[in-house]
Formats: structure tokens, sequence, C-alpha cells
């Protein structure tokens, strides 16, 4: 948008509190599992089974899991076929970074992708933060590595919120 088409544009009313908690509501992660995943994800206590428990609770997000432990990054020997093993080729911080994004790339959906929202660009920008906090974590033995992590991957989904109400005030 130039200058110009702000100066022309007529104001808009503010954006109200019922509005954001619509739109938040309306994110991808919809289902309360998913939303209960995400909180567990950031509970620094959840470790092992019961972390690969709470991702089978939601198959979208253990598949992508499951094919982020497969990927050649990992360099795994063999197939990994559960999520108990995926704990193990990618570690705790690793499969919940996996599942975090994978819980975001359901809230971003394809909505925000079809009405301009430049999606990719947003997941990198996330991962990026996420990883650089929890190497300032790291760095800083501050041992909040894994929440560091989460807070970096989650920094901006407000934004998604507002690409919701006002897509035509982020161009």
């Amino acid at each position: 948008m130039n200058a110009n088409a702000l100066a022309e544009a007529p104001p808009q009313a503010p954006i109200t509190d019922a509005e954001i908690v619509i739109a938040a509501r309306s994110l991808g992660t919809a289902s309360v599992g998913g939303a209960r995943l995400v909180a567990a994800l950031m509970d620094p206590r959840l470790q092992g089974q019961e972390l690969a428990r709470r991702i089978g609770s939601e198959p979208g997000v253990a598949a992508r899991v499951l094919r982020v432990a497969n990927s050649a990054f990992f360099g795994c020997s063999g197939t990994v076929s559960t999520l108990d093993r995926a704990v193990q080729v990618l570690g705790l911080q690793g499969i919940k970074g996996a599942a975090a994004a994978a819980c975001m790339d359901r809230m971003i959906g394809n909505q925000a992708a079809s009405a301009g929202f430049d999606a990719d660009a947003f997941r990198r920008h996330s991962l990026a933060t996420a990883c650089l906090a929890a190497r300032l974590s790291k760095a800083l033995d501050a041992g909040l590595d894994e929440e560091a992590f989460m807070a970096g991957l989650l920094h901006d989904l407000g934004l998604v919120v507002l690409w919701r109400l006002r897509p035509q005030g982020m161009l």
C-alpha cells in the first residue's frame, strides 16, 4: 500500500476485544485437543512417552513429527515409525519444536495464504526466532531452553490474528 492510498483510506473503527477473541478462536488448532497439545508442549516436565502419547492424540501433528524424524536431515538409518522412536531421534526439544510447528501450520492454514499472507516467510521467521531464543537461553545458562524455544516460535502469533481482522492494514 502506498502513502497516497493510506492517506485516502477511510479510518476504521478500533479492533475490539471481542473481535480479537473470535479471530483467535478461529485459528486452525480449533480443536480442544490442539489447544491442549500446545499448552502441554510448553510444560518442561512433559517427557518421553507422555509427550509421545500427547502428540499421538492429534493425528495430523503426529504425522508431521514422524515426517520430520524420517527426514534426511536427521540421518536416521531405517524408518522412524513410532512417536516413541521419534522422541529418541529428535530429542525432547526437537520433537516439541516439530509438534509446535505443525500446530502453527494448522493455525495459519490456507486461508491466510489465499489472502496474501506470506505463511512461509512467517514460519521461517518464527522458527529462526525460536532457535535463537533457545540458543540465547543456553548461552546464558538460564535453564529455560524449551520455554525460550516455544516463546520464540509463538511470539508473532498475534500477527495472524491481526491479519484475519484487518488484512488490508497488513499490506
